[in-house]
Parts: structure tokens; C-alpha cells; sequence
């Protein structure tokens, strides 16, 4: 094949930005909303989880997936708080360690591909092949969070006013409406 031309078409800009779009699409269609309210299954990584480190003191953890908001995953923490602190017989709560942790995945989106071939073999044929990148860029990452907080569970509020102390029945009444269950987020796909 003597005399033929390889034809290049430029990647701009504009076709790199369509292409992440494209890909972040794709890749929100293997997720289907929000992390709902709910405890974190023994084979997943989004929901709730809690761990008792003394008779008053919990660790609470709360991950949501990339399409979840850092406040609802903040709300869901306390809200997860507010529930253990009531159904161990307490009435206030007071989150003395909390971080909220940020994960960026990061995709790479492929612009353009071709083939090759290493050459041709005794009968004439091609031998050996390999798949080319010819342009590829890093796609704006999805962003999750994750907050964290060990508890202090409490009968009674502290009197010194610097605590930050909650009073659960009232987180659970607040935050209450807000609080998607998995049933709901079931009901709410269309």
C-alpha cells in the first residue's frame, strides 16, 4: 500500500469538553441518585455506620456516593447521631472529633484511537496489532465526601455555654423531613 496518507482531525477544545461531559454522563448512569439514608450494606461503601467505643461515646460515619451534597452528608451524620443518642436512652449528644473528608475520582477521557499493525507475515498477512491513543486529557473529577465524628452521648445539656451540644429530639424533627430513605429515592426515580 504505497502512496496512502494519514488524516488527522485536531482535537479542540471545545470536543475535549463534550467528550468529559460525555463521559461523566456515562459514568452518573451506573449511579442512579443521591446516597439515600440508610445503613451502609456489608458489600457497599455509601450510607451510615457506627461503632461504640464506651458506654457514651460512638463513632458515626456517614459516606455518600458523587452525586450526594457535603451538607447532606453532614446531615446524615448528625441525623445517624441524633437516632443512636434517643435509642440508647439519651437525650443530648456533643461531637467532639468530625472531619469531613473529600474523594476526587479521577477519569481520563480518550479524544481519539487507532490501530496499528507490526507488520506482515509469510503469507502476506498482518502480524502483531496494538490498539493507539492518540490524544487523551484528565476529565474534571466526581467529587464524594465522607464525615466522620466520635460522640459524646449525654442525659443532661452541659452548663457551660462553649460546648456544642445537640439536643436529638430536635435534630430528628429539623432534619427529619429532609432525610431520603432508600424506599423514597426508590419512588422518586422516574
Amino acid at each position: 500500500m504505497t502512496g496512502s496518507k494519514r488524516y488527522t482531525l485536531p482535537i479542540t477544545t471545545d470536543m475535549k469538553a463534550a467528550l468529559a461531559c460525555l463521559s461523566l454522563l456515562l459514568l452518573s448512569a451506573c449511579v442512579s441518585g443521591p446516597t439515600p439514608y440508610q445503613a451502609r450494606p456489608a458489600d457497599g461503601e455509601h450510607g451510615y455506620s457506627d461503632q461504640a467505643l464506651e458506654r457514651d461515646r460512638v463513632r458515626v460515619v456517614f459516606r455518600g456516593n458523587f452525586l450526594t451534597p457535603r451538607e447532606t452528608v453532614e446531615n446524615y451524620l448528625l441525623y445517624r447521631a441524633a437516632e443512636l443518642t434517643l435509642e440508647r436512652g439519651y437525650r443530648y449528644f456533643v461531637p467532639s472529633v468530625q472531619d469531613v473528608q473529600r474523594d476526587v475520582q479521577q477519569n481520563t477521557v480518550v479524544t481519539g484511537v487507532g490501530t496499528g499493525f507490526g507488520g506482515y507475515g509469510w503469507y502476506g498477512g498482518p502480524v502483531g496489532g496494538s490498539l493507539i491513543i492518540v490524544d487523551s486529557f484528565p476529565a474534571r473529577g466526581a467529587e464524594s465526601y465522607r464525615a466522620s465524628a466520635v460522640v459524646k452521648l449525654l442525659e443532661t445539656a452541659p452548663t457551660d455555654q462553649t460546648i456544642d451540644v445537640f439536643d436529638a429530639q430536635e435534630v430528628i424533627d429539623n432534619l427529619g423531613p429532609t432525610v431520603v430513605r432508600p424506599a423514597q429515592a426508590q419512588a422518586d426515580r422516574p
